[in-house]
């Protein structure tokens, strides 16, 4: 009942925002609400919801019993919704499929049902276009390169 209120909350709050809510855990006692940005989030950002939250709930004392977390989706946490697929073309990934097979490459395209990765060999070079299903991708991760 809580997870549905505050995803309710925050996605009304965010509506008219170029950032928008990804993920809401809750375990035990602590709250994190993962967010993201179409151009990237800022901790300033994070903040002014954690502050929205707080003060929403405060007269109903729903979150006095938790430790609420607000935080951006991070780099080593998959990519949840086509909005973020959409925000990192042109950027590598890693893909799993669910049958355990994995591929790295640079993401070319997205659209409502799969994504285009440009796969790449063990060095990094291009090898060939191949299309993923989003229905036989497990997860999906931004490949971190220094």
């Amino acid at each position: 009942m809580i997870e549905q209120r505050l995803d309710e909350v925050i996605r009304k709050f965010l509506a008219k925002e170029s950032i928008f809510l990804v993920d809401i855990e809750i375990h035990k006692q602590k709250i994190t609400v993962y967010l993201d940005g179409d151009n990237g989030i800022t901790i300033a950002e994070c903040t002014k919801v954690s502050k929205f939250l707080r003060a929403s709930f405060e007269d109903e004392g729903i979150l006095d019993d938790y430790e609420v977390e607000v935080t951006s989706s991070g780099l080593g946490r998959p990519l949840r919704l086509n909005r973020q697929y959409v925000k990192n073309v042109g950027k590598k990934v890693e893909v799993v499929l669910q049958d355990g097979t994995i591929t790295k490459g640079k993401l070319e395209k997205v659209d409502t049902e799969k994504i285009l990765i440009d796969e790449e060999d063990s060095q990094g070079k291009s090898v060939e276009l191949k299309e993923y299903l989003f229905e036989n991708i497990k997860q999906t991760k931004l490949e971190i390169s220094f």
